[in-house]
């Protein structure tokens, strides 16, 4: 009866112990989801998101509906405006831009830059 006593002892110590950190675990998410609700709370401008729930489960469902609302208004708009790869970069394409960034080289590879060298590239930058 004493090993059974004892055991049952043991038991509820590693289920208080378990109880502990769950509870550590449980405030620490808690803490993170109402402030996390609070800065959606701010830039939504919503009224009804201005008292914070106690349930975290309804901490979290709001921040569901929030996100997803968000994701479809962005998902709409980058419908409404595609950006065909060709447009992305017409900023770039100045003369300005060219001249000072895109260096080609002859199809001989001969430079008239440097006199001093025979004007070919090295065997290196040939790849």
């Amino acid at each position: 009866m004493r090993t059974n006593i004892s055991t049952q002892q043991k038991e509820y110590q590693l289920l208080q112990e378990k109880y502990k950190k769950i509870n550590i675990v449980n405030d620490q998410i808690s803490g993170w989801a109402k402030r996390c609700y609070g800065k959606f709370a701010a830039l939504t401008d919503d009224n009804s998101l201005q008292n914070v729930p106690d349930d975290i489960v309804k901490v979290f469902a709001a921040m569901e509906m929030i996100t997803v609302g968000e994701l479809k208004s962005l998902k709409e708009r980058a419908d409404d405006n595609p950006v065909e790869p060709d447009d992305a970069f017409i900023d770039f394409a100045t003369e300005d831009f060219i001249n000072k960034n895109i260096r080609v080289r002859p199809i001989s590879g001969v430079t008239n830059k440097d006199e001093t060298r025979d004007g070919r590239q090295s065997n290196v930058s040939r790849g």
